[in-house]
């Protein structure tokens, strides 16, 4: 999808059209290399700069979130605040875009800004330049023992133009293919985000389940070593048994036919004391090893909780969690600990491979829609026309068994057996006034006319779900 220079000089115009005169504002660097700046109108300049696929392209779409903070998003912010867009286009014949801007500096005197994003596949860079060129930030500044340093007040030189593969084959400029194929990824670029901001957190969690995991194997071996001398008892008791007919120096036994080994530095008595306080032992480790077993298992359950709570969690929820591990230090660890109560989780239902989540009441189902699961591609429903439960169908492609079983849920939740559900995918909805509630941009219904005993058994053992503390 990385575009030649030919394709880019023609995209340049196109952007130069739609952009020029407009305002760049609300600087974000939504990932380590996405950024996005607010136009107006709900529109905005998104640039990715993804290894082998570089691009910049006007969304509508795109869900503007909190800048990460860091010297690069700092210095946009002082210095391309309000910048008016007076040209954009390519630079040294290459494939890099140059977009000038008219600003104001700290004296308000209006000054020239430049921003260069080089769109080379592996090589792309964001740099910004001021009235002389002299860079004043770069998203990739090397070093100076590099060939072309990008440092801080540097003049910036473009890098060498590579030579022109003649076998490439060069097709007009699409601006509509070219632009649905950027927002058709712009699902991976939150999820590019979320991996990068909480990668402590992800790294954590994935880190417990392996050393649980580990610890459960360990255990159950210490459990099945021990259970190998519970019957070292027998052997204490066929000594004494057969005391009178035993050689006090005899180094092995047969015991019913079967050959067991003494340890021939003990006496005979010894040996019997020594075989009761192995059973003895055995009995202990294996008590104490279903213990720890028991509870290394309710850990390795959490932890799995967690990581499935995680998948598509929002970025409060996971800030509470990053906070409740310890992982960032907050002073306002109480706001946290309120969205992991456990009367905010909701209920789930597991058939046939697909989840599904519900709430009880609207605590649950704000918590279930708007923090636990915001996968725009999951599946939502709610029975039509009355106070009912939120549920999310828990994969990308609801089919029609699932929406038929999520139905039944809504239906069964309201204390219902037939009547209309209403469902559309979770990134059709937004919030409404009232806890709980939600406004539909677009829905489909369901008219059911019973409901299933297969669904009725499902919803009676619906499992509520919640977060152990470890």
């Amino acid at each position: 999808m990385s575009l030649s220079y030919v394709e880019l000089k023609e995209y340049a115009s196109i952007l130069n059209e739609k952009l020029s005169g407009k305002t760049l504002t609300r600087f974000t660097q939504f990932a380590n290399e996405v950024f996005c700046f607010f136009l107006s109108k709900g529109e905005y300049l998104i640039i990715s700069l993804e290894n082998q696929d570089p691009r910049i392209y006007i969304s509508k779409h795109f869900e503007s979130k909190t800048s990460l903070s860091t010297y690069l998003s700092i210095t946009y912010r002082k210095h391309l605040s309000n910048a008016i867009i007076k040209k954009v286009s390519t630079l040294n014949e290459d494939r890099i875009l140059e977009i000038e801007t008219s600003a104001l500096d700290t004296a308000y005197n209006e000054v020239k800004r430049t921003l260069v994003i080089e769109l080379i596949p592996t090589k792309s860079n964001i740099i910004l330049l001021d009235e002389n060129d002299k860079i004043l930030v770069s998203l990739k500044p090397g070093s100076l023992e590099d060939e072309r340093p990008l440092l801080r007040q540097m003049t910036y030189i473009p890098p060498k133009k590579a030579p022109f593969n003649q076998n490439r084959i060069i097709k007009p400029f699409d601006y509509d293919e070219y632009l649905t194929k950027c927002l058709n990824k712009e699902l991976s670029l939150e999820e590019k985000r979320r991996k990068e901001k909480y990668h402590s957190l992800y790294k954590f969690i994935e880190k417990k389940i392996s050393s649980t995991e580990r610890k459960i194997k360990l255990i159950e071996n210490d459990i099945e070593n021990a259970r190998k001398h519970l019957d070292d008892k027998d052997i204490g008791d066929f000594i004494f048994t057969n005391f009178e007919n035993l050689n006090e120096k005899i180094s092995s036994i047969d015991m019913y036919g079967k050959k067991v080994t003494l340890q021939e530095e003990l006496t005979l008595l010894e040996n019997a004391n020594k075989s009761y306080e192995k059973s003895k032992k055995a009995k202990n480790a294996i008590k104490l090893g279903e213990e720890n077993l028991e509870k290394a298992k309710k850990d390795l359950s959490a932890y799995e909780t967690y990581k499935d709570l995680m998948e598509d969690a929002d970025e409060e929820l996971l800030e509470s969690l990053l906070i409740s591990f310890n992982l960032r230090k907050e002073a306002k660890k109480r706001k946290g600990s309120e969205l992991l109560s456990k009367s905010n989780f909701p209920y789930r239902i597991k058939c046939n491979g697909t989840t599904f989540l519900f709430g009880k009441n609207s605590v649950q189902n704000d918590f279930l829609t708007f923090h636990y699961d915001t996968s725009k591609k999951h599946t939502f429903m709610h029975i039509r026309n009355l106070s009912g439960a939120h549920l999310i169908i828990k994969k990308d492609e609801a089919s029609d068994e699932d929406l038929l079983l999520g139905a039944e849920i809504c239906l069964l939740q309201s204390n219902k057996k037939d009547g209309e559900v209403l469902y559309c995918n979770r990134g059709d909805i937004r919030k409404g006034c009232k806890l709980g509630e939600v406004i539909l941009s677009s829905e489909k219904v369901i008219f059911l006319k019973s409901v299933r005993e297969i669904a009725m058994k499902l919803f009676e053992n619906a499992e509520k779900l919640e977060v152990n503390k470890i």
